[in-house]
C-alpha cells in the first residue's frame, strides 16, 4: 500500500477528476435526491436548463425548471425509478430537439436509495439522419416499385431478398424462398437465376427469358451489389419485351417480304439487262474496231456474255427438240412412230437435264456449298457405271472404251462415288466429244504409299483426240471457257463441266492436270487418297424381284393413309403382277374386309381415324363383320426400333416392313406370310373359342399363324446408313426401288407437292394441341423422307417426331424452321435430276 501511495502524486484530487470528467462531457449530468432535488450538475445541465452557471440548479428541484405539461410526468419516472431501484430509459422532444435520457438509482449500504443520477443526450441529429435514412428508402422502394417491370434482389445462394410488387403478382411472394422454387422453373436453377460468374466476376450481364407458361418474354438485367453486411447480392430487373420481339419478328417478316421483292424486281431487271446486252452485242457487230477496244478492256464480262449466248443455243436445241418431237408424237398414230419420237424427246430432255445440272453445280461451287459425302462404296461399279453412260455415243462414233485397273489398286473404298463419277463422267464426256477415231481409257493406279489419308489413287482419262493448243490449256479451266466460243463451233457444252470437276478434285484433295497437244490427244489425271473401304458396310445389289415373288398373283389390301407411300407400294405391287385394293386407314380396311376376302394386307401403323395394331386387333377379334379373321397382315412402319418388330406382331400381325420400303424385301416377306398362311390351310385349326371375351389367339403364335413367325425379315433399316449431311440418297432409294427411276421420280414430285402440306398440318395441330394428330403428320414427314432417301431432313424428321412425343411447342416449331431450308435443298437437289 504504501507502494502504491508513493506513486500516486500527492496534489492529485479525485473528486477534482471526476468533476472535471462531468464537465468535458456533451451530456447533462444531474444529481438528484430521490425526490428531485438537484445534489450535484455538470456544465451542460447547467447550459440546457438556461442558467449561468451550475450551481443555481444545486438545492432546487428539478421540477421547478420543466413545463407543467412534463413535470407531472418526469416525477413519476423517478418516483418509479426510485421505487423499483431500475434504470429508466426515455426520450422527449424540447424546442425542436430530441433528447434521450436514463434514470439511474444509487442506494447506500443499507439499500434505500440515496440519489438518481440522469444523463441526457442530445440525439436529435441522429432522430434526422434516420429520418433522411428512412425517406431515402421510401424513395428507392417507390423507384423499385415504379420500374417498368418486375424487380429483385437475390443473394448468392439464389435465396430472393427482395421484390417488387410486380414479382409479387406475377410469381407470388418469395419469403426467403430460392428463385426456381418460387418460379418452379426447373429443380436447380432457372432462367432468373443470376449467372454463375456474376459474384467471381462482379460484372453486370444481360439475357433474355421466356416463360413457357404464358410465352412473355423478358429482358434480364443483372447488376453485381454489395449488402450491409457485406455479402454480394444481385440486382436483377426483368423488362416485359414480348411486344417488341412480337413486332420485331414483323418487321423481319415484312423485311423477308421486302427483300423477295428486291430480288424478284433484280431478277426483272437482270432479264431486261440481258435483253438490252443482246441488242448491243448486235449493234457491236457492227463496229469492230470498238468492238475490239471493249474486248481488250473487259475480257471477263465478254467470256460471261458468250457464256450466254452458248447457253441460249445449248437450251433452245433440245427445247426445240422437245416441243418439236412432242407435237409429232401427238399427231402420230403409228406406235412404234410415236414411241420413236418420244425416245427422241427423252433424249433432248436428258441434254437439257446435263446442261442445267452443270448450272447448279456451278452456282454451288461458286456459293461454297458443294460438299462430299464418306460412304464405302465398290470402285470398279462406279468405274463401270461412269463407262456405260457413255457407251451409246462412242459406239456411235466407232470408239474404243475401256477401264484400267493397276495392281494393287483396292476394289472397295471410302469417298463419295456419285462426285467421283460425275468427275470421271465430265472428262470422258469431253474425250468422246473431242475424239473422232481411236477411243478412251480410263485408268487407276496406286501413286505412291498408303498413309493416315489412305491409299493415293491416280484417275486418268486419256483419248486420241483433236488436243487442246498449249496456250489454252489453263483457260479451259476457267469459269465459261471452251477452246472454240465462237458462234460456228463444232462442238457444244456449258464450258462448266472442267471448272466443276476441278473443284471437285480440290475439294478431295487433289488437283487435275493435263498433257495434250493438238492432233496427238488429250490425258487428264489427278491423284486423291481413298481410306480402304470396308466390303461389309457396302450395300450388296438388291436380288432380283422375280426370286422374291409367291409365285402367283395375289390380292392385296394395302392400309395406308400417306399418298406417296400408297404410290410406292401401288407400283411395287403392281409390277409383282398382283391385284391392289387401297384403303386410307383402319375403319376402311375393316369395311372392305367384311365385302370380300385377301391374300394378304399390308398395314401401315400410324393413321388416322383407325390405325393399324387397332385395326389388327378388331380383325383377328372377328367382329365388324370380317370375312376372314385370319387373312396375313403385315405391318408397314418408320418405327425400325428394337422391339417394334415383336410388338406388332404380339398385336396380332404375320410380318413386318421397315420404310423406307425396299422392293426386294417387301416381295420376300409377302412370299413368306403367304406361304405360311397357306401351309396353315392343311394343318387341322384349333376350334375358336365363341362368345365375348373369348381368345381369338389361342393355340397361334404371336403372328396370329398356326407356326412361328421365324427369323426376323431382312430390311431396309438395318441397311448401312449414308452420311446424316447427305441431301439425297438416290442410289439407295433406287437400290429399294430395284432401279425402277421412273417410280423414284414420281415418289420425289408426290413428296415435294405434299410435304409443305404436311408440315403446315402439323404446326396447326401443335398450335391446337392436337398432339395425337401432330404426331400422325410428324410420322408421316419421317416416313416419307426415308422413302425417297432424303438423309438429312429424314434425321430432322426423326427429332421433330420427339419433339411432337414430349409435346414440346417450342422444339416443335424450331424443328419445322429447320426442316423448311432442307426441303428447298431437295427440290435444287442436282441428283433429282440424274
Amino acid at each position: 500500500m504504501k507502494e502504491i501511495a508513493d506513486k500516486a502524486p500527492p496534489d492529485i484530487d479525485a473528486e477534482r477528476m471526476l468533476a472535471d470528467l462531468a464537465d468535458s462531457l456533451d451530456e447533462s449530468v444531474l444529481f438528484l435526491s430521490p425526490v428531485g432535488v438537484v445534489l450535484a450538475a455538470n456544465r451542460t445541465a447547467g447550459f440546457w436548463m438556461g442558467m449561468r452557471s451550475r450551481s443555481a440548479l444545486v438545492g432546487h428541484s428539478i421540477f421547478e425548471f420543466l413545463p407543467d405539461e412534463l413535470a407531472g410526468a418526469r416525477r413519476a419516472l423517478l418516483a418509479d425509478a426510485v421505487r423499483r431501484r431500475r434504470k429508466v430509459r426515455f426520450e422527449d422532444e424540447t424546442d425542436n430537439r430530441t433528447f434521450a435520457h436514463r434514470l439511474t438509482p444509487h442506494a447506500g449500504p443499507d439499500g434505500a436509495v440515496r440519489y438518481v443520477s440522469v444523463v441526457s443526450t442530445d440525439i436529435t441529429h441522429v432522430r434526422r439522419s434516420d429520418q433522411k435514412l428512412r425517406r431515402e428508402q421510401q424513395r428507392q422502394i417507390f423507384f423499385m416499385e415504379s420500374l417498368p417491370g418486375f424487380f429483385y434482389l437475390a443473394a448468392e445462394d439464389r435465396t430472393i431478398r427482395y421484390s417488387n410488387r410486380t414479382f409479387k403478382r406475377y410469381f407470388g411472394r418469395p419469403e426467403g424462398k430460392l428463385c426456381n422454387e418460387l418460379i418452379d422453373a426447373c429443380p436447380t436453377a432457372c432462367g432468373l437465376c443470376p449467372p454463375p460468374g456474376l459474384f467471381s466476376e462482379g460484372k453486370p450481364c444481360e439475357w433474355e427469358w421466356t416463360n413457357q407458361e404464358d410465352g412473355r418474354t423478358f429482358r434480364m438485367h443483372c447488376h453485381p451489389m454489395t449488402d450491409i453486411d457485406g455479402s454480394p447480392l444481385a440486382a436483377i430487373l426483368g423488362i416485359d419485351i414480348t411486344l417488341r420481339k412480337k413486332a420485331e419478328a414483323e418487321l423481319l417478316a415484312t423485311q423477308r417480304g421486302l427483300e423477295e421483292t428486291v430480288q424478284r424486281r433484280t431478277g426483272e431487271l437482270e432479264a431486261a439487262n440481258r435483253s438490252l446486252t443482246q441488242e448491243i452485242e448486235e449493234h457491236k457487230r457492227t463496229e469492230l474496231a470498238l468492238k475490239e477496244a471493249m474486248h481488250r478492256a473487259s475480257a471477263a464480262v465478254r467470256a460471261k456474255s458468250s457464256f450466254l449466248a452458248n447457253m441460249s443455243h445449248e437450251i433452245r436445241t433440245p427445247m426445240n427438240a422437245v416441243m418439236g418431237m412432242t407435237e409429232l408424237a401427238l399427231s402420230a398414230t403409228d406406235g412404234e412412230r410415236r414411241r420413236h419420237y418420244l425416245e427422241m424427246v427423252r433424249e433432248a430432255g436428258n441434254a437439257l437435264l446435263t446442261i442445267i445440272n452443270d448450272i447448279l453445280d456451278y452456282s454451288k461451287v461458286e456459293a461454297r456449298k458443294l460438299t462430299l459425302e464418306r460412304i464405302h462404296f465398290d470402285l470398279p461399279a462406279t468405274l463401270a457405271s461412269a463407262l456405260r453412260i457413255h457407251e451409246q455415243q462412242a459406239r456411235a462414233k466407232r470408239l474404243w472404251l475401256k477401264t484400267t485397273l493397276g495392281d494393287g489398286v483396292p476394289r472397295h473404298v471410302v469417298g463419295d462415288p456419285m462426285r467421283l463419277r460425275q468427275i470421271l463422267v465430265n472428262l470422258m464426256g469431253n474425250a468422246v466429244k473431242f475424239t473422232e477415231e481411236g477411243g478412251i481409257d480410263v485408268g487407276v493406279t496406286v501413286d505412291g504409299e498408303a498413309d493416315a489419308n489412305g491409299v493415293p489413287l491416280r484417275f486418268s482419262v486419256c483419248d486420241t483426240g483433236i488436243g487442246v493448243p498449249r496456250d489454252k490449256q489453263q483457260d479451259i479451266f476457267e469459269s465459261f471457257s471452251q477452246v472454240d466460243d465462237s458462234v460456228t463451233r463444232q462442238y457444244g457444252g456449258t464450258g462448266l463441266g472442267l471448272t466443276i470437276s476441278s473443284h471437285l478434285v480440290q475439294l478431295m484433295g487433289g488437283r487435275i492436270d493435263l498433257e495434250s497437244a493438238p492432233g496427238e490427244g488429250s490425258s487428264f489425271s489427278f491423284t486423291i487418297h481413298m481410306p480402304v473401304g470396308d466390303p461389309a458396310q457396302v450395300p450388296p445389289p438388291p436380288a432380283p424381284v422375280a426370286e422374291q415373288s409367291p409365285g402367283r398373283a395375289l390380292s392385296v389390301l394395302l392400309v395406308e393413309d400417306n399418298e406417296l407411300n400408297r404410290e410406292l407400294a401401288t407400283t411395287v405391287l403392281a409390277d409383282l403382277g398382283h391385284e391392289v385394293v387401297e384403303a386410307a386407314n383402319g375403319d376402311e380396311a375393316l369395311w372392305r374386309l367384311g365385302r370380300r376376302d385377301f391374300d394378304v394386307v399390308l398395314m401401315d401403323v400410324q393413321m388416322p381415324v383407325m390405325d393399324g395394331i387397332s385395326a389388327t386387333r378388331a380383325v383377328r377379334s372377328g367382329a365388324h363383320g370380317v370375312r376372314n379373321p385370319d387373312v396375313p397382315i403385315v405391318a408397314m412402319t418408320a418405327h425400325a426400333m428394337k422391339g417394334d418388330r415383336e410388338r406388332f406382331l404380339r398385336a396380332g400381325m404375320n410380318g413386318y416392313l421397315a420404310k423406307p420400303l425396299d422392293l426386294a424385301t417387301m416381295a420376300a416377306e409377302i412370299g413368306r406370310v403367304v406361304r405360311e398362311a397357306e401351309e396353315a390351310e392343311v394343318v387341322e385349326r384349333t376350334p375358336r373359342p365363341a362368345g365375348p371375351g373369348a381368345d381369338p389367339g389361342a393355340g397361334k403364335d404371336a403372328s396370329g399363324s398356326g407356326k412361328p413367325a421365324g427369323p426376323p425379315p431382312p430390311t431396309s433399316a438395318t441397311a448401312p446408313e449414308n452420311p446424316a449431311d447427305a441431301v439425297l440418297d438416290v442410289q439407295g432409294a433406287l437400290g429399294r426401288l430395284n432401279g425402277n427411276r421412273p417410280l423414284l421420280d414420281k415418289l420425289f414430285d408426290l413428296f415435294l407437292k405434299a410435304t409443305p402440306l404436311e408440315m403446315d398440318k402439323l404446326s396447326m395441330a401443335a398450335d391446337d394441341g392436337n398432339w395425337d394428330q401432330a404426331a400422325i403428320h410428324a410420322h408421316t414427314l419421317k416416313g416419307t423422307s426415308a422413302t425417297i432417301g432424303a438423309q438429312r431432313f429424314n434425321r430432322r424428321a426423326v427429332t421433330l417426331e420427339q419433339a411432337v412425343k414430349d409435346r414440346d411447342g417450342t422444339a416443335v416449331l424450331r424443328g419445322l424452321d429447320e426442316l423448311r431450308p432442307l426441303l428447298a435443298e431437295i427440290e435444287r437437289a442436282p441428283a433429282l435430276q440424274e
